[in-house]
């Protein structure tokens, strides 16, 4: 079951030519892909442009102004948020699509695996590690202002 609403994918990177490929491959066929860059010296852009990404250079804000940077470039409602050192599983691409986003004010979280030196971390309150990925540009445009006045 396809979404009811196109999503686009963000990716933050910088030096990022060893993971860049698969994560976008991972996720380019849920909608737009751009990816913000911060001064990358390697192939990153490169190869992020062949995988048919939008490239945006973007001096590095921070982790959160970054990714807020980056959802502020794009042209649909929903965005699908990643590090470039991430990548969506086949079975976690298959929930996204089969996704209802009928609710704007929705947002969806992901149970995030955490690798370290090749292996996963599953203890040390790494695991389960939920993080909030999927969200709706309006909404969070709304609920910032929203905090801002008080």
């Amino acid at each position: 079951m396809p979404t009811k609403a196109p999503i686009s994918v963000v990716i933050i990177t910088q030096n990022e030519e060893l993971n860049i490929g698969r994560c976008i491959r991972s996720c380019r066929d849920l909608g737009d892909v751009i990816v913000i860059d911060s001064g990358s010296t390697d192939k990153t852009q490169e190869i992020a442009e062949q995988l048919g990404a939008k490239v945006i250079i973007q001096p590095w804000l921070g982790f959160g102004p970054q990714k807020r940077f980056g959802i502020d470039q794009i042209q649909t409602d929903w965005f699908l948020n990643l590090d470039a050192d991430e990548y969506l599983t086949p079975v976690l691409f298959r929930e996204i699509q089969s996704l209802s986003l009928d609710d704007p004010t929705q947002a969806f979280r992901v149970n995030r695996r955490s690798f370290f030196l090749g292996r996963e971390v599953r203890f040390s309150g790494w695991n389960p590690d939920w993080v909030t990925r999927i969200g709706n540009k309006p909404t969070a445009i709304l609920q910032k202002i929203q905090s801002m006045n008080g």
